[in-house]
């Protein structure tokens, strides 16, 4: 029994030690800064800056501190006070205040996200009508070889920046979602801590704290 004991211990060896590893790198920052801040626009658009945090997942226990410090701008405590800024100069109006002062925070994200899916739609509009056009290229056998060859390229450049801009339009509009989410938590919880506990009385500080991401979350 023993010997068995002994014989399982060291075949899980490696792998307890692998585990020990990973667990002391865990929190350590690896990239500083964020690679997403010192890439370029080439890098930022064709989501290069991922690879080296993919090639590092592969070999190692990721985890977020291992990211570094966060994007510039992103930290909750910016986007309370943008939030709460345009929160106290709506919320005397009428009618969906808070959805107004979440639109005038977040007016320039919002516009450009609209932007990127614009062009994400030009692009896939015009991919039946390019068809369409080398279809009735092959039909027609006067027609010069070059806008044969003009009309594959143009289908293949709409196709691969239609892909592209759709990935970028997700990721803008996942950074605008946590951001708004982010702010609004932080804006309501603050106006909890200033509501004493006898005047709440029909609810506990946790279902409060669900109250509020779940609500937040819903906005």
């Amino acid at each position: 029994m023993e010997s068995n004991q002994n014989s399982t211990r060291g075949k899980y060896l490696p792998l307890m030690e692998e585990y020990k590893h990973s667990q002391e790198q865990t929190g350590n920052p690896v990239f500083t800064p964020h690679p997403f801040c010192s890439a370029g626009l080439f890098s930022k658009f064709f989501f290069n800056w991922t690879s080296p945090v993919v090639s590092y997942g592969k070999k190692n226990r990721f985890s977020p501190d291992n990211m570094g410090q966060i994007f510039k701008g992103l930290d909750v405590q910016t986007q309370e006070k943008r939030l709460e800024r345009n929160w106290n100069e709506c919320k005397g109006g009428k009618g969906f205040t808070l959805l107004k002062a979440l639109a005038r925070t977040y007016k320039g994200e919002f516009t450009f996200a609209f932007f990127i899916n614009f062009l994400v739609v030009c692009c896939e509009i015009s991919i039946p009508f390019l068809i369409s056009l080398i279809v009735k290229f092959m039909q027609n056998e006067n027609e010069s070889i070059w806008l044969g060859v003009g009309l594959i390229v143009a289908y293949i450049l709409a196709s691969l920046l239609s892909h592209i801009l759709e990935e970028q339009a997700t990721f803008l509009q996942n950074i605008l979602g946590d951001k708004a989410f982010s702010s609004m938590i932080a804006l309501v919880y603050n106006k909890t801590l200033r509501i004493s506990p006898a005047t709440n009385k029909d609810f506990s500080q946790g279902e409060i704290i669900n109250f509020i991401q779940v609500d937040s979350e819903k906005l």
